[in-house]
């Protein structure tokens, strides 16, 4: 489980150990980083975790520009509070997904996972990750 910010923390640990693994790993954020207002930021709640692949921020409108991926605190972090308001601001219609925990997505029905996770939006998509 990699939680980007720490309101993800306790929803990921809950599903976590909901799903009786044999051994449950999360990297957790680090003290130091901020709770992050995501209802102003236009970001998802932080229950989507528990999917371990959810939309963190929706596109503005059906004409999507891409898929961009994040995995990790450290470069979620910059993507949400530095690149992103910058692509909003150009117009950049993106759809960014971020990956909590893909054990737990693979747990899920297939028809979930692909209305989650599209072939469609794979094709498209591209990935950003600090190799957590």
């Amino acid at each position: 489980m990699t939680p980007w910010e720490p309101q993800e923390i306790w929803p990921l640990v809950a599903a976590g150990l909901k799903a009786r693994p044999a051994v449950l790993v999360p990297f957790v954020t680090r003290p130091n980083e901020p709770i992050l207002d995501r209802v102003s930021l236009g970001l998802a709640p932080a229950s989507g975790a528990v999917a371990g692949l959810y939309c963190l921020s929706e596109p503005s409108s059906v004409d999507l520009d891409g898929v961009v991926v994040l995995q990790g605190s450290g470069v979620t972090l910059v993507f949400v509070n530095d690149v992103l308001p910058k692509l909003k601001q150009k117009g950049i219609n993106l759809r960014v997904m971020y990956v909590s925990s893909p054990e737990l997505f693979d747990r899920l029905p297939e028809s979930e996972k692909q209305s989650i996770y599209s072939e469609k939006m794979a094709q498209n998509a591209m990935g950003i990750t600090g190799f957590t």
